[in-house]
C-alpha cells in the first residue's frame, strides 16, 4: 500500500523537533508516516472527485510498506499526521484545476 504524506505538512515535523530539543535529552530520529491505504482508494477518490478520469489500476502490489511506529514523535513533540488521504488528493486536484493545461484535470 502506498503511504499518502502531503509534503506541505511534513515539513512541521522537523521543525517540532528543532523546538523540542531543548525538552528532550540526547539525540533523537523520529519517524512520520502519512495515511496508509491501497491505491484502489485512491484511485476510487480522484473518480469520485473527477467522474472522467481516466485511470487504470494495474493487478499487483505496490512494493513494501513496512510498518512505521510515530509513537515517539506523536509522544514527544506531539506532531501527528493531520490530513487524510482524502483531504490530501482534494488538495492536489485542487491545485491541478488552479495551475493552467495540467495533465487532464479541470
Amino acid at each position: 500500500m502506498p503511504e499518502v504524506l502531503l509534503v506541505g505538512r511534513a515539513w512541521a515535523a522537523p521543525s517540532l523537533a528543532l523546538a523540542a530539543r531543548a525538552k528532550v535529552p540526547g539525540a533523537r530520529a523520529y519517524n512520520i508516516s502519512g495515511d496508509v491505504r491501497p491505491v484502489r482508494e485512491a484511485v476510487a477518490e480522484v473518480r469520485r472527485m473527477i467522474p472522467e478520469a481516466d485511470i487504470t489500476v494495474l493487478p499487483g502490489r505496490h512494493g513494501l510498506q513496512a510498518e512505521i511506529d510515530t509513537r515517539a514523535i506523536r509522544e514527544e513533540i506531539g506532531f501527528q499526521v493531520s490530513y487524510r488521504m482524502e483531504d490530501q488528493i482534494a488538495m492536489l486536484v485542487e491545485q491541478a484545476r488552479a495551475t493552467p493545461k495540467t495533465a487532464g484535470v479541470g
